[in-house]
């Protein structure tokens, strides 16, 4: 049997033996072995938890949902190299936009769910 290199799993996976360890314990989200996700303003862009998409000015990762029906509220960070705020955005049911503010500019982050099969997207603009 062949022997990996000594800490790590597979020469590109990027995957050291913590990094699976902690994934396996609930410590890390599958998204967080992902690479990120170059996005564009204005455009449709599915999401993970623990994946970033990296925008032009600013990188973002959903955190996650909370639901009080009808409503769910959904939570991001948006991230720069000096600043970092939480985004939460609510839907029930209709496409909803919310404005945060980052390094100085107003933008607009909407969450828009798919079809039926319950996929969701957000689309981040200027404001």
């Amino acid at each position: 049997m062949r022997q990996q290199p000594e800490g790590r799993l597979g020469q590109y996976s990027g995957m050291t033996p913590e990094r699976l360890l902690a994934l396996h314990s609930g410590v890390m989200d599958i998204g967080d072995v992902l690479p990120p996700t170059e996005a564009t303003y204005g455009e449709e862009v599915s999401f993970a938890k623990g994946s970033p998409l990296v925008y032009p000015d600013f990188g973002v990762k959903f955190l996650g949902t909370t639901r009080s029906l009808p409503i769910i509220r959904w939570r991001f960070e948006v991230r720069t190299d000096n600043e970092t705020v939480e985004v939460e955005s609510l839907t029930g049911g209709v496409r909803d936009s919310t404005v945060f503010t980052i390094a100085g500019r107003r933008f607009s982050l909407d969450v828009c769910e798919l079809g039926r099969d319950e996929s969701w997207t957000i689309v981040v603009t200027p404001a």
